[in-house]
């Protein structure tokens, strides 16, 4: 890490202090910048892990700092908590904040991730109806939800997450999920019923390709009402619907700030926009990932927003530095269970789907788009999806006919 040095006027920003932001600060210390480097983090805490929240929602934010206040300060790394970004003007390059100053950059980072979808449905204003974003309300779920009727809007990981963490203490736990199973659009239909039966196993009870139309309560929600009709009892909700690019600061015919239909911010390989001195890179970012012959993406993989915060930190030293050369890979933890995942399955036409003939809940799944392989995903089959992820970054990953056959090992090729 270098030192700052007062004969170095020039100012990175970066806005976001998720993994991306921070790997970003550090980063360009240790690629030798020595000018200012100020961070922006609209929550009053230092950054943290927020993918923590689902898991272990009882977890204060001063346990899941990732980096602790003296090492900003050591590294002169300016962080501005509790002030949120307004507005980015980048002709003149200045950042516009909540706190009503303003910043001349020299060149800037976007990494603030994304927010989580709401419904604008009749009740919302209700209390006791939670999004997972901030530790605060993952405290409040938590403090809250012991013998209590818990819904969950949302079939996919945030949702499915929470419905683990709370199973064994709510009086009850209904997931509400608009596809056939859970993580169907992602992980087809295959590995979504075997994790189904999985939460079923340990309590929780699903309402499969349903829509939630309104809440009812006087003061705090009492009920969800369905679009069939249905109406259950409940005491909290939680929405685990998805989330959308944080980019609102931004508008969208900024001087060349490029944005896709959802919000998210169109870089190169460089995390770079057609802007020379704006970066954007994490949940927000739609990049060419090399896997899919360069085809525009965005994940949400706290692994792909730690690369790609260092990539746009070297590039913003000197632009061509580096470039994305990464393979994807997500993990979680369901009732002890490790599901893995490496890839991106943008689109898939298969699933080859081999599972353990004594135990269902072990399998692996590789996801087919056109005859290639795209991604894998297995549950309790560790070490493998990570040989493929290797096998994906040398490009040597086996044929759809080789994978067909349940007496391939996988594993040799490494």
């Amino acid at each position: 890490m270098c030192v700052r040095s007062e004969s170095n006027s020039q100012i990175f920003a970066i806005i976001g202090g998720g993994p991306c932001g921070i790997t970003a600060a550090q980063t360009l210390r240790e690629f030798g910048f020595d000018g200012r480097i100020v961070l922006y983090n609209k929550e009053p805490h230092l950054p943290y892990d927020r993918i923590k929240l689902s898991k272990a929602m009882n977890t204060p934010a001063d346990k899941i700092a990732l980096r602790p206040l003296d090492w900003f300060t050591s590294n002169n790394i300016e962080l501005k908590l509790k002030t949120e970004v307004t507005k980015l003007d980048p002709v003149n390059q200045v950042i516009h904040s909540s706190d009503v100053s303003s910043l001349h950059y020299d060149r800037v980072l976007i990494a603030s991730g994304a927010a989580p979808r709401t419904l604008n449905i009749p009740g919302s204003h209700l209390e006791n109806i939670f999004v997972l974003r901030e530790a605060e309300q993952a405290q409040s779920i938590s403090s809250s939800f012991e013998g209590k009727k818990i819904v969950i809007v949302g079939s996919s990981f945030i949702g499915m997450e929470v419905a683990a963490f709370v199973a064994k203490k709510a009086a009850s736990v209904t997931v509400i999920g608009m596809e056939k199973v859970p993580f169907e659009r992602v992980l087809g239909v295959q590995v979504g019923s075997v994790l189904q039966k999985l939460h079923e196993q340990n309590g929780v009870k699903f309402l499969m390709e349903r829509v939630t139309k309104e809440y009812r309560g006087d003061k705090s929600v009492r009920s969800v009402v369905l679009d069939n009709g249905v109406e259950l009892e409940v005491d909290i909700v939680v929405l685990g619907a998805g989330v959308i690019p944080s980019t609102a600061f931004i508008g969208d015919n900024e001087e060349g700030i490029k944005k896709f239909r959802d919000g998210s911010i169109i870089v190169d390989k460089f995390m770079n926009t057609s802007n020379p001195n704006v970066f954007a890179a994490g949940d927000l970012a739609r990049f060419p990932l090399p896997l899919l012959d360069d085809h525009e993406t965005r994940i949400e993989h706290y692994g792909i927003a730690q690369y790609q915060g260092k990539i746009a930190a070297q590039n913003m030293i000197k632009l061509g530095s580096k470039s994305f050369d990464s393979v994807p890979y997500f993990w979680t933890t369901i009732f002890g269970k490790s599901i893995r995942y490496t890839g991106h399955a943008l689109y898939f036409d298969d699933v080859i789907f081999h599972q353990d003939s004594a135990d269902q809940f072990k399998f692996v799944a590789y996801y087919v788009h056109q005859t290639k392989v795209t991604a894998v995903c297995s549950l309790a089959r560790d070490p493998l999806v990570s040989a493929c992820a290797e096998l994906f970054h040398q490009n040597r990953m086996p044929s759809s006919d080789q994978l067909r056959d349940p007496g391939f090992d996988i594993l040799k090729l490494l």
